[in-house]
């Protein structure tokens, strides 16, 4: 039940409209379906108002209250495997940069002239924060600070990631998003495992770092898979050796450097994976 409550965030209506389930699907049953909520959570009490007789009128009730740029922000967010940092999120979701190290967005804003409305519309870094600040204000987002060890995470919740997820897939911009995403998880790798090998970081921070973007990097690997083999060339041998450093003693966490020459990743169904899910293996020769 703790479980059940947890993966509905303690929200009263999903709580309720999945105790409406209950009889038919049992304790476990219901659990298994929760991936399926926007579907399963219908069976609202008749006498309540519209957007309280389904999970899915719920939320898009929510949505709708919220302003332009927490709905870009909130759609974009669904691009991310178990919450990331600030700084990951401003770089993947802004359309429009403040540093000139991000460059993955130039192409977009180059393609909009200069003295458009649009342009003053894109979404910059502190832009992105406005509104995730206000997606944390109105609950749509969670905020978990690691205790100062690694820097603080935000999420979508869970019922909210599901109507997220649906509005990304629908939206046009999903596939250059997920490139984004890419390379970002590929710039995250490439400076974390700089920083084991040069020892220029407290080594605890960065593998923390490391072990808080998994998800992100097997989401990134698996996608780059399918859709840009040159982006998970760059990533696959890059994880290799962040689950290598994670694996190790406390006293031998610096990884090898990587080898000259860009690595073969090899069809996952003629090689065994890697540790952790990781689904290409790795060959420098």
């Amino acid at each position: 039940v703790v479980a059940l409550c947890r993966q509905l965030d303690g929200s009263a209506l999903a709580i309720e409209l999945a105790a409406a389930r209950l009889p038919l699907l049992g304790l476990s049953g219901l659990l298994t379906a929760l991936p399926h909520r926007l579907s399963l959570l219908t069976q609202g009490h008749r006498g309540a108002p519209a957007r309280q007789q389904t999970l899915r009128a719920a939320l898009l009730w929510s949505h709708g209250l919220l302003a332009p740029a927490e709905r870009v922000v909130f759609r974009r967010l669904a691009v991310f495997v178990g919450g990331a940092t600030l700084a990951m999120i401003q770089r993947v979701v802004a359309d429009r940069v403040d540093h000139a190290d991000h460059a993955d967005h130039a192409d977009q804003v180059d393609q909009v002239d200069p003295n458009s409305p649009k342009l003053a519309a894109l979404l910059d870094t502190w832009g992105v924060l406005d509104a995730l600040g206000g997606l944390v204000d109105k609950s749509m987002v969670g905020l978990v600070d690691a205790d100062g060890v690694a820097a603080p995470r935000y999420h979508l919740l869970n019922s909210h990631l599901a109507l997220a997820v649906e509005r990304l897939q629908a939206d046009e911009e999903a596939q250059s998003l997920r490139h984004q995403h890419a390379r970002a998880v590929q710039a995250l790798l490439e400076q974390s495992l700089a920083e084991l090998i040069d020892d220029r970081s407290d080594p605890d921070t960065v593998r923390a770092t490391l072990a808080a973007d998994l998800d992100n990097a097997d989401a990134a690997l698996r996608w780059a898979w399918v859709h840009d083999t040159e982006q998970a060339q760059a990533i696959a041998p890059l994880l290799a050796q962040a689950l290598g450093a994670l694996s190790a003693p406390a006293c031998c966490t610096r990884p090898a450097r990587p080898p000259v020459g860009p690595a073969r990743v090899h069809s996952p169904g003629r090689s065994s994976p890697l540790p952790g899910g990781c689904p290409a293996a790795i060959n420098s020769d």
